[in-house]
């Protein structure tokens, strides 16, 4: 596991692919505090206690290594939109965004400018035409319906992680503002930069961030 002990550079995006699997659920909220122990019990499937407990034991492991602290010193608040953030500003410029679905959790770190991250299982039942006729700009549905039908699916994912990342990067959510008026296929923001990321069979993942110019990194974690 080649943990970082340095800060980022401003021109650096580190993204984190961690594996979710129970053989490490009990390690994982030993790094944990307790309203985060207290928030993996009020989670009612197993599945979802794992992903929670895994992926923030990770990004509490590897925020510390970012910036030569102990991991139970991070202190996490949430934007009114749920994106967490540290709080009092222990982190100095540091951004950071996670994601989990399936069986893989997705943490991205950058130094002085915001980064969202996405990550989704190509679940087989999800109706991706009714869902992008209400998510989707008319842009991206003409891009959807013009992929051939036995890709249309996998396409689904990408313009739905590459949207969900630029929103968070912007700072909201699927829930807080109208999706269907922002393009992210291709990004209309001059000032945003969307990355596609190849992350495992059968998912689909993104990243973005505020300026063109960046060095990404995709790295595997395991606590």
């Amino acid at each position: 596991m080649d943990v970082p002990l340095r800060m980022l550079a401003t021109t650096e995006v580190d993204v984190w692919l961690v594996a979710v699997d129970s053989a490490t659920f009990s390690v994982a909220r030993q790094w944990l505090s307790v309203d985060e122990r207290i928030r993996t019990t009020r989670l009612r499937r197993r599945e979802d206690r794992m992903r929670f407990a895994i992926t923030r034991a990770a990004l509490r492991t590897l925020l510390g290594a970012y910036l030569g602290m102990s991991p139970h010193a991070c202190l996490f608040e949430e934007t009114q939109y749920g994106k967490p953030f540290l709080a009092n500003s222990i982190g100095g410029g540091v951004d950071f965004n996670v994601s989990h679905s399936g069986l893989y959790g997705l943490l991205a770190f950058t130094n002085g400018r915001p980064v969202g991250v996405d990550i989704e299982e190509c679940c087989p039942t999800v109706d991706y035409d009714a869902v992008a006729s209400r998510a989707f700009s008319p842009g991206e549905q003409v891009g959807l319906t013009a992929a051939p039908a036995e890709f249309r699916r996998q396409e689904f994912f990408r313009f739905w992680t590459r949207k969900e990342a630029y929103l968070k990067c912007l700072g909201y959510g699927f829930g807080s503002t109208s999706p269907e008026r922002i393009t992210a296929t291709p990004c209309i923001d001059p000032t945003i930069s969307i990355r596609s990321l190849s992350i495992a069979d059968g998912y689909a993942a993104a990243v973005a961030t505020t300026g063109l110019t960046c060095q990404l990194t995709l790295r595997t974690f395991r606590v």
